[in-house]
């Protein structure tokens, strides 16, 4: 149960509210977070700029924290999504993927993974939260 912080960006609300990489985000905003695919859903329905209480697991004990929430930078996600190769593969998922470029590839410090999602119907893959530009580094686990 919970979804598991792989990585926190520098200067940016989790970061700045003290969430770390290896917390497993059990609560947000009173809400449970069941998994990892839950989480986006309901961090998108609160607000931009309203304080939140997210109950993490740390060290094997719960910790609530208090951040404050911004407002997703679409023009980063729309640089990555141009600078991908136009090739995709669609799936049952609604969603097509590309190789994420080296330069994104770098800045991410994602090693070999990872797909980046270039092409978005309205089926599972956008109602679960994922959108255009999203880097998927980790699926079924």
């Amino acid at each position: 149960m919970g979804a598991l912080v792989s990585k926190v960006l520098p200067d940016s609300p989790a970061s700045a509210g003290g969430i770390e990489v290896g917390d497993v985000i059990l609560e947000f905003n009173g809400r449970e977070v069941v998994n990892s695919s839950n989480l986006p859903p309901i961090v998108g329905s609160a607000p931009v700029g309203q304080e939140v209480q997210v109950k993490v697991l740390r060290n094997g004990k719960p910790k609530l924290l208090t951040l404050t929430l911004g407002e997703l930078q679409d023009q980063d996600q729309q640089v990555v999504a141009e600078a991908a190769p136009k090739s995709t593969t669609s799936s049952r998922l609604g969603l097509g993927v590309t190789d994420v470029p080296g330069e994104v590839r770098s800045e991410l410090e994602l090693g070999d993974g990872g797909a980046l999602v270039s092409q978005l119907d309205s089926g599972v893959a956008a109602k679960a939260g994922i959108r255009n530009g999203d880097v998927i580094v980790m699926f079924n686990g």
